[in-house]
């Protein structure tokens, strides 16, 4: 009689490692920008911020057995991210400009909170464009989403041009407004800097 884990592909077996594989390009595209701008923060050298992203995409791949994959991808990769950096400047302290290993500790601190921020941001967004009423919720569609124009689509509301701008620059300031609060309860410090 066969059980649960004698019909479970074995860790090395074909089948599952093109899941791995898979599952592991998926997350690397899905995370690859804020992996690179995190790995700028903290060397801000871009010519060599292409090879850290493939160092740690190379560690990565080599450590994936080891990822849990009911917890979130991108905080486990910025561990090995930052330590790669660390490597690198390790390898690379010939050179005249080398930031402190404190400092680097700081801007990885600094970059994780930014990148937290930007999140939190994006997702108080979406659910604040839910909440907008439908007339400025089509505005901003046709602002930012859609091929037609403003002109095209005061013409099929039947109002003036100088109505939908109004109504675009009122959800502006709706949503600004709104993505802030959420931010706020939520507990993120929001100031001028950041918006």
């Amino acid at each position: 009689m066969n059980t649960p884990e004698d019909s479970a592909p074995a860790k090395d077996s074909p089948a599952n490692h093109d899941d791995l594989a898979g599952t592991f390009a998926v997350l690397m595209m899905k995370n690859r920008d804020a992996l690179s701008r995190y790995l700028f923060s903290l060397h801000p050298i871009t010519d060599e911020v292409d090879d850290l992203l493939q160092n740690t995409a190379l560690t990565l791949w080599k450590k994936i057995d080891d990822y849990d994959q009911t917890r979130d991808f991108l905080p486990w990769a910025l561990r090995f991210a930052y330590f790669e950096v660390l490597r690198w400047r390790k390898h690379m302290r010939k050179r005249r400009f080398v930031l402190s290993d404190e400092l680097v500790s700081q801007l990885s601190d600094s970059a994780s909170t930014a990148e937290d921020l930007e999140t939190a941001r994006f997702q108080a967004l979406h659910d604040c464009l839910a909440k907008l009423p439908s007339t400025q919720r089509q505005v901003v569609d046709q602002r930012y989403t859609s091929q037609g124009t403003l002109k095209a689509l005061a013409e099929k509301l039947g109002v003036s041009i100088h109505k939908v701008y109004h109504t675009l620059d009122d959800a502006r300031d709706a949503l600004a407004t709104c993505v802030e609060r959420k931010l706020i309860r939520e507990g993120y410090e929001i100031n001028q800097a950041s918006k």
